[in-house]
């Protein structure tokens, strides 16, 4: 067995050991894809633009792309606004695309990519969110700007099937949450989702929060053993939860950070981390799903945490 700490080669702000691998998103895009090059194929005209007013022919100047959802992006991003946009080129020449707007959203920074005839790439895009402004409920189409190899270039509007992801993490860091009470917040969560570099953990980190003001949390199934990547006590001020960490081999003693915390009418906690250094995490999103209540849960092993669970 071995024995983690600092120095061990362990991430500090990833909690440790990297997280088992999680399904990506090419699989769905595999099916995404074909669904989209069978509309097409059923058309009959492939100059057909996704969005365009009417159908035209293949002398038309426009070349025919469509997109997929919206997606969190990997876990190589850097923060919680980071997104990807999966944009196919059903034409016969090869372009290259940006994201010109998303339906008003204030912010936006699309990279540049080409994509090559018959082929989805993903745009990377950034939308930090800007809570002074109404948000957008929805994104039903975004604008493309894209620019063929011999120059030509052009912008259409096309539908965006999904958008739920950018919408989420805009309403989890903007929209009001009202105060939680320790009782509220005492349990075991799941970690459902993650906006920012932290996204390998979902699916498998567990937070338990005890109410005495202690907590422990855990990537790796040890969330009740001697072996836990994080323990340390909690406060709550409000909608503000600051956790700080006194041992565990994830972060190192003394790291401590802050989240507007709020709990959706579904029942999940969500955390918009402001600051810290465990997780590194301004900007980062987390929804969690309480799996456990605080009823009968056994106490944490003697010599890991603070007296008492």
């Amino acid at each position: 067995m071995t024995t983690r700490g600092p120095g061990d080669g362990y991430d500090e702000v990833s909690f440790g050991r990297d997280p088992p691998p999680r399904p990506t998103s090419t699989v769905l895009l595999g099916v995404a894809a074909a669904c989209l090059v069978v509309g097409f194929l059923a058309g009959g005209q492939t100059d057909v633009l996704p969005g365009s007013d009417s159908a035209v022919g293949a002398a038309s100047s426009a070349m025919p792309v469509a997109v997929g959802a919206i997606a969190n992006v990997e876990p190589s991003a850097e923060h919680g606004d980071e997104f990807e946009l999966p944009v196919f080129n059903a034409g016969a020449d090869e372009i290259e695309v940006t994201i010109v707007d998303l339906g008003g959203w204030t912010g936006l920074d699309s990279a540049t990519e080409t994509i090559a005839p018959d082929t989805w790439a993903l745009v990377p895009f950034s939308a930090p969110p800007d809570c002074s402004d109404p948000l957008p409920a929805s994104v039903l189409a975004v604008l493309i700007q894209a620019k063929t190899s011999s120059g030509r270039q052009y912008e259409e509007d096309v539908p965006v099937p999904d958008d739920r992801a950018l919408v989420e993490y805009h309403q989890v860091v903007c929209a009001p949450v009202d105060p939680i009470a320790p009782g509220q917040l005492a349990g075991v969560w799941h970690l459902e989702t993650a906006y920012g570099p932290q996204a390998g953990l979902e699916g498998f980190h567990l937070m338990r929060f005890n109410r005495d003001g202690t907590f422990v949390a855990d990537p790796e199934g040890g969330l009740f053993s001697g072996d836990q990547a994080l323990w340390g006590s909690y406060r709550l001020r409000g909608s503000r939860l600051t956790i700080d960490v006194e041992g565990g081999y994830g972060c190192g003693p003394g790291s401590t950070s802050t989240a507007r915390a709020g709990i959706r009418a579904d029942g999940t906690l969500t955390l918009a981390w402001l600051r810290g250094a465990c997780p590194r995490a301004r900007g980062d999103v987390w929804i969690l799903r309480r799996v456990l209540l605080d009823v009968g849960l056994p106490a944490r092993p003697a010599g890991v945490g603070p007296a008492g669970s």
